[in-house]
């Protein structure tokens, strides 16, 4: 959400209810020192916090928000500040709130997403992908940032929009209902198991 503090803008992220339960229970097995075979920490907001502070460094040249640390008050005067808060919300489902999410402030990254603008030069796009060149490069880093392993073991977990798990989506066809979208779908699917997957592209 976009909102503004003292007139200035800022990124309110909300986190969803299966990552703010898995950010509780690591948040708890880390302050208990228990370990029920999945490390302390390892949720996927701890991953988004290693990132974070990473990409502030100034040798990687990246334009990122920064996470603005909450008070101590209202971190639970955590000794660890994340810049994550807890706090019970609403959420649309009534049988499942209201609950506790995790809750994140970042300062505002000015400008439009390439998805908005109608036309703009080729720089631009060379631009974009030296940028996402940099940010690469500087997530081959991560480690050195996160000692332990413990939220980089996070990023571990099955992602069905990896490229190598795409034709795991499959299944997923027949849901979408318009017949144009489903046969695109389709026809790209068909492409990249034929051209990629048994071409050995």
């Amino acid at each position: 959400y976009l909102v503004k503090i003292d007139g200035e803008k800022a990124l309110l992220k909300i986190h969803n209810g299966v990552e703010s339960e898995k950010y509780i229970a690591a948040r708890g097995r880390k302050r208990t020192k228990l370990n029920d075979g999945d490390s302390p920490g390892t949720s996927i907001i701890d991953l988004h916090t290693v990132i974070f502070k990473h990409l502030e460094s100034s040798k990687y040249n990246v334009t990122t928000g920064r996470t603005i640390p909450p008070k101590k008050s209202e971190s639970n005067n955590r000794p660890d500040d994340s810049g994550v808060c807890i706090r019970e919300l609403s959420v649309i489902s009534p049988e499942h709130g209201p609950r506790h999410l995790a809750i994140r402030l970042q300062t505002w990254v000015h400008g439009a997403p390439l998805s908005s603008i109608e036309w703009c030069p080729l720089e631009t796009f060379v631009d974009a992908g030296a940028c996402l060149g940099r940010v690469c490069h500087a997530l081959d880093d991560l480690a050195a940032s996160d000692p332990d392993g413990a939220a980089v073991r996070a990023s571990e977990r099955y992602h069905l929009w990896d490229g190598k798990n795409l034709m795991d989506s499959k299944p997923y066809i027949p849901h979408i209902d318009d017949v144009g979208r489903r046969r695109l779908v389709t026809g790209i699917l068909d492409a990249f198991q034929k051209d990629i997957i048994d071409g050995g592209e």
